[in-house]
């Protein structure tokens, strides 16, 4: 399918750029961003396993807003004009005379400023999930946890943010602490460096509970019509949602369990409690607690803190 589409139109204003964390609930909000085929459905681009001129980039890049290197900027500007081919970023698109493009990548929290303040043009919505859930997902199926090689390797990140948890994070005492680390980083790096309004954040639990509100919410962002028909999709399991035949326990959309508050049946309280004892360390348990149902409205709050910060601020 990859070869078969023609895009028309260049212009890197006619990208949206989907954030979030990996098993956030990303690739399911797309096919309900894309539930008409609006979109050419570009598929995680800045993986730089599946995509050669992304190699520069590694698998949580962060990037200074003011950046302007060619190894960084070129790929960038393939992938937000529509240039960039691929059959690993194109697996899923349907569209075959492309106006518009949806970029969804679970690799660029931490390049969100850099990316607004170089394409200052690109819609970008940032998508949140309970941190319990993401990190029970992802030990599950034994994703990287390596802290230290990730992140603490990048000297401009510890600099502009990580070097008031450096000694914690190295004391992870398990796999799930570490995916606790390894989110709270993809949350507050950019949550510290956006204003309320520069871009959209919502959480998968509002799309979940109040579908309707909260796709509204999206559309209005991107200045679409809201149809009736993206919450059938919404109701459907997205193309990465996954069944785990050893344990024989399904995605919760699948087996019909309670989507928001699945994992609490899965993490110990004395796990979710210590996951909250890290999002303190970072201020982000006013968003997220034991409780499964985010507090919304604390996220622009945590948004409007004067941080007192230099290095990452948007130029302008």
């Amino acid at each position: 399918m990859y070869k078969l589409y023609v895009d028309e139109n260049e212009n890197s204003s006619a990208s949206v750029l989907l954030a979030g964390s990996g098993r956030g609930g990303t690739t399911w909000l797309a096919e309900a961003i894309n539930f008409d085929n609006s979109y050419r459905l570009m598929f995680e681009p800045f993986n730089s396993s599946r995509v050669p001129e992304c190699r520069s980039f590694n698998s949580c890049q962060y990037l200074r807003a003011q950046t302007t290197d060619p190894a960084f900027l070129s790929p960038a500007a393939e992938i937000f004009s529509g240039r960039l081919r691929n059959a690993w970023v194109d697996a899923y698109n349907r569209k075959l005379r492309v106006k518009r493009r949806l970029v969804k990548d679970i690799r660029v929290n931490l390049l969100l400023a850099w990316i607004r303040a170089q394409f200052p043009e690109i819609p970008i919505i940032l998508l949140l999930r309970h941190p319990c859930a993401v990190a029970y997902s992802r030990s599950r199926l034994g994703w990287n946890s390596d802290l230290e090689s990730t992140f603490l390797a990048q000297p401009t990140l510890l600099e502009d943010f990580l070097q008031p948890f450096q000694s914690a994070m190295k004391h992870a005492r398990s796999e799930f602490e570490r995916h606790v680390y390894w989110w709270c980083i993809e949350t507050y790096v950019p949550l510290m460096q956006f204003k309320p309004g520069e871009i959209l954040v919502v959480t998968y639990e509002d799309c979940v509970v109040s579908p309707k509100r909260a796709i509204e919410r999206i559309f209005d962002y991107l200045d679409r019509p809201f149809n009736d028909k993206v919450l059938d999709v919404v109701r459907r399991p997205s193309s990465q949602t996954r069944w785990n035949w050893r344990s024989r326990n399904a995605s919760a959309i699948v087996s019909g369990e309670g989507i928001v508050d699945a994992w609490q049946r899965s993490v110990s309280r004395r796990d979710s409690e210590r996951a909250i004892d890290i999002l303190k360390q970072f201020g982000l348990d006013t968003i997220y607690s034991t409780d499964p149902v985010p507090d919304s409205a604390a996220i622009e709050q945590f948004m409007m803190k004067d941080h007192h910060a230099t290095n990452f601020v948007l130029p302008g």
